[in-house]
Parts: structure tokens; C-alpha cells; sequence
């Protein structure tokens, strides 16, 4: 579950947070960060987002190798439907 919120004081528009575990400390894979880049993308088209910036999802405590997670999370953004960059 995903939910888009106000950013209060920080300098940006929202936040967008976009769990890749249901409990905490569980190991995950890439699934989980197309998942959860899924529901990020979703927030971003219904919140009229123009700039989003995204850390490197299930990376941390997931365990998820930083690779296999970006390539997880541009699939996702780019198959969105949504302007996408990609080098």
C-alpha cells in the first residue's frame, strides 16, 4: 500500500511513501521494487507530479542488489505511461 502525502517543510510538493516488505527486515527481491515503484508511478499520475525523485527502493534492509533494483524500478517508471528518461 502505497500513500502520497504532503512534504510539510521539506522543498518538495509531496512524499511518496512505497514500502518493498510488509514487515520489517524481511528480505526481498526485485519484484517487490517493481511493486512498489508501481504504486509510486500510480501516485505520481494521480497527484499531477511533474519531478519525482526516488531512492534506490529495497536496496537498504531488503537486501536487494543495486543493479537488479534500478533496472526494476526504470522498467516500471518507463512502462507507466508516463514521460521517462532513460540514458
Amino acid at each position: 500500500m502505497y500513500r502520497c502525502r504532503s512534504a510539510g517543510r521539506l522543498p518538495a510538493g509531496r512524499v511518496i511513501h512505497a514500502p518493498t516488505m510488509e514487515r520489517p527486515v524481511q528480505r526481498k527481491n526485485p519484484e517487490n521494487v517493481r511493486l512498489a515503484m508501481r504504486a509510486a508511478m500510480e501516485c505520481v499520475d494521480r497527484g499531477g507530479v511533474r519531478e519525482l525523485v526516488v531512492p534506490g527502493l529495497g536496496t537498504g534492509v531488503g537486501g536487494v542488489p543495486f543493479d537488479e533494483a534500478a533496472k526494476a524500478m526504470v522498467t516500471e517508471a518507463c512502462s507507466s505511461g508516463l514521460p521517462c528518461w532513460r540514458r
